[in-house]
């Protein structure tokens, strides 16, 4: 049987409402009272870049989250060696909006946290620029980096995409901040290339169907994420 991502998040809702009704029941025996309504800002670093949550307690076990993450990022000079001389430039740009909602499943476990949600992504994008720099010869005749031209690649994953993972430690601060870690991953939309070419190197787009096979399987973007809590 494939693997399907509906049924990871059917699941994730039906364990939510499960969770959420025993802890309701908990909190109308009285056995485990309620400090209703708590309420922090979040400020979180990690490998999905920086961003700010707004996070809402719903119930003893349930608490509800949304905000917006952004990552930019750019490396010069990959693809220098001895026989081959570029201007190169790998960069991206992810942003996305998100809610997410965190539930302690476990009694005796409350510093873990089971999260699950959706963030739609406005940019998620990868670009690689490569540009001959040194001058070559075809037998007598020489070639310079302008004679030759570029190539630009451009992937996206724009669009929707689900989340679950962990947290480990609690949610709100005993009193007014605390630190506490996330660690999942995104199943992100199926990547979208395209390849551009100048001068001897515009024939090189003829290659985007190859990129986009090569590259249609890379839809996991895993997330570790420090999370610093200020309780309102």
């Amino acid at each position: 049987m494939g693997f399907s991502w509906g049924r990871v998040l059917a699941g994730t809702i039906c364990l939510f409402a499960f969770c959420t009704a025993a802890a309701q029941q908990r909190e109308v025996s009285g056995r485990y009272p309620l400090e209703k309504n708590q309420k922090s800002l979040q400020l979180q670093l990690g490998t999905s870049g920086a961003g700010l949550d707004f996070k809402y307690q719903l119930s003893e076990r349930l608490t509800g989250r949304a905000g917006v993450t952004a990552a930019i990022f750019s490396i010069s000079g990959l693809f220098n060696g001895t026989d081959f001389k570029s201007d190169s430039k790998l960069s991206g740009r992810f942003s996305n909006a998100h809610i997410l909602a965190d539930i302690t499943p476990f009694k005796k476990f409350r510093t873990i946290r089971a999260v699950a949600g959706a963030a739609y992504f406005m940019q998620a994008e990868g670009n690689l620029f490569i540009k001959p720099s040194e001058v070559y010869h075809y037998g007598d005749i020489p070639v310079t980096g302008d004679m030759l031209g570029d190539v630009t690649m451009d992937i996206s994953w724009k669009g929707f995409a689900p989340y679950i993972g962990l947290g480990i430690i609690k949610n709100f601060p005993r009193k007014k901040f605390n630190l506490n870690l996330d660690a999942g991953t995104y199943y992100l939309q199926q990547p979208k290339s395209t390849i551009t070419g100048t001068g001897l190197l515009e024939g090189n787009k003829a290659q985007e169907p190859v990129l986009q096979r090569n590259i249609r399987a890379y839809r996991i973007l895993p997330l570790l994420q420090l999370n610093f809590n200020y309780k309102l």
